[in-house]
């Protein structure tokens, strides 16, 4: 299982991946990054955000990928958000899990600021 932790300003990324997908110190480091740069508007509002990509693939003779990426984000005086996104790419299923989990940042945070958010 590769993992990786990186900590900007307040924020810590922890990024792991199954070991059924390709470990390497570039992937684990892409993802840190791509859910980094998702959440940089919201950085001062996350203090933790746990990034689990696994192969959901039930069978492995179908020869049909599924990906999962399951993202938890730990905001300061607030319950932990969590989302899942599948996709047949690792790269797809981060991107798709880190926008999930940015409108439901913007959801929440909207609400509890007080603010209207709208669609």
């Amino acid at each position: 299982m590769a993992s990786l932790i990186c900590s900007v300003l307040a924020m810590l990324v922890l990024a792991k991946t199954d070991p059924n997908i390709g470990n390497s110190a570039d992937l684990t480091t892409r993802i840190a990054t791509a859910v980094e740069i998702a959440l940089n508007h919201r950085r001062e509002h996350v203090t933790r955000v746990e990034v689990h990509v696994t192969d959901e693939t039930a069978d492995p003779m179908d020869g049909v990928n599924q990906l999962g990426c399951a993202i938890e984000a730990r905001l300061e005086h607030r319950q932990p958000i969590a989302v899942v996104h599948r996709a047949a790419s690792v790269d797809d299923a981060v991107y798709g899990a880190a926008g999930r989990l940015v409108r439901m940042l913007e959801y929440v945070l909207g609400r509890t600021d007080g603010n209207r958010v709208e669609s």
